[in-house]
């Protein structure tokens, strides 16, 4: 059914199609079915911008930023098409420079292609920081730009965008855990300790209340010497430049603070 649509190249009919297309996923049938018919609208678009948008007359449809935002993000989140992800956030950039949430998307698909190629996660920190700086308030993008920030050794930007997260969202007691490991790794152990305890104090959730304790307990040695570190920074502004870089978190632990974390949001937790 798909393949019998008219074969003209104007921007005009390839809206038209890419239209005709998104009728056909309304009524599909099958997942599949519709995860085709949905591919098939962002194709005809693609090519109605590489053709001009600017030659559709104004009282005709055209290809709305919305809609193919939408399109695409259900497609990565049900496909997994990592790459293709990527480049159909960049075509939502292209028709509207200041989507903020195609920004923050496309930042974690950056992430999701980490170890391959594409330059990640620089390219998922400039996203980030470019939906922050469009007015992006969504803690969840402070976190995983904070992530990003641990993960090469920018510690004090990381626990800025923690404590972002934090104000934004102050039962995200996950986020207690990343900024208390970004002040140890910085050497501000008054600090992380002050955090690790907060987590004792209010989280319910049995095993980062065990990796809290296991960190109070390896940090214990070394409060009783870190003279120089200030209280916990109540506000992003007050948090100390680190001095040095320590060893990253194992994949393992890393893995499950994505996963508890990605629980708890849904939980409300």
């Amino acid at each position: 059914m798909s393949q019998t649509l008219s074969s003209q190249t104007s921007a005009v009919a390839e809206i038209s199609r890419g239209y005709a297309y998104l009728d056909y996923a309304k009524v599909a049938q099958q997942p599949t079915e519709r995860y085709r018919e949905l591919r098939n609208v962002l194709d005809c678009w693609n090519r109605a911008m590489d053709l001009g948008l600017e030659t559709v007359p104004s009282i005709m449809k055209t290809v709305e930023p919305d809609l193919y935002f939408s399109i695409s993000l259900e497609l990565y989140r049900k496909l997994n098409e990592v790459p293709q992800a990527v480049r159909d956030f960049s075509r939502v950039l292209s028709l509207d420079p200041k989507f903020i949430r195609a920004y923050a998307e496309r930042g974690k698909a950056w992430l999701d292609v980490r170890g391959k190629s594409n330059p990640a996660p620089k390219s998922a920190i400039d996203d980030f920081t470019m939906a922050i700086t469009l007015g992006c308030d969504d803690p969840d993008v402070f976190e995983i730009r904070g992530q990003c920030y641990d993960q090469i050794g920018q510690y004090k930007l990381a626990a800025i965008d923690f404590t972002r997260a934090l104000e934004l969202a102050p039962d995200r007691h996950f986020d207690y855990y990343h900024r208390a490991n970004v002040f140890r790794k910085g050497k501000q152990y008054l600090a992380a300790k002050q955090d690790y305890q907060k987590i004792l104090s209010v989280s319910s959730n049995s095993k980062l209340v065990d990796l809290a304790q296991t960190r109070l307990q390896d940090i214990s040695d070394l409060v009783d010497v870190d003279t120089s570190a200030p209280p916990l920074a109540a506000t992003a502004t007050s948090v100390v430049e680190p001095k040095d870089q320590t060893t990253k978190e194992t994949p393992r632990v890393w893995g499950w603070l994505q996963r508890i974390g990605k629980k708890h949001r849904q939980e409300g937790i």
